[in-house]
């Protein structure tokens, strides 16, 4: 996850099919992950991931939705050393956290 705002602020490039006009000014990633709460919902980020730099922050500004609804466990968010490459200790994560939810 990473916030549309800080891609655009640090010119990283985005799939093309992610852009909706005016959308962003509205509703980045952060309002699109309070909507899910109290549903289970994990972030995966890499510490050198330009794709995910600032998932920590999304995470942190999406959190109060879930602790007003006594959910705050449900919104995981797991940082790994590196970049953007699902390695096999990422996908086994990501495959056991599904399993689990």
């Amino acid at each position: 996850a990473c916030s549309y705002a800080y891609k655009m602020a640090h010119e990283t490039p985005f799939e093309f099919a992610l852009t909706i006009p005016g959308f962003s000014a509205d509703f980045d990633i952060p309002y699109l992950i309070r909507a899910t709460a109290p549903r289970d919902l994990l972030i995966v980020s890499g510490s050198e991931d330009e794709y995910s730099k600032d998932a920590s922050d999304i995470v942190s500004a999406s959190m109060p939705a879930y602790e007003k609804l006594g959910a705050q466990s449900k919104l995981s968010h797991k940082n790994y050393a590196g970049g953007h490459a699902l390695t096999p200790e990422r996908f086994d994560f990501i495959v056991d956290w599904i399993c689990n939810h």
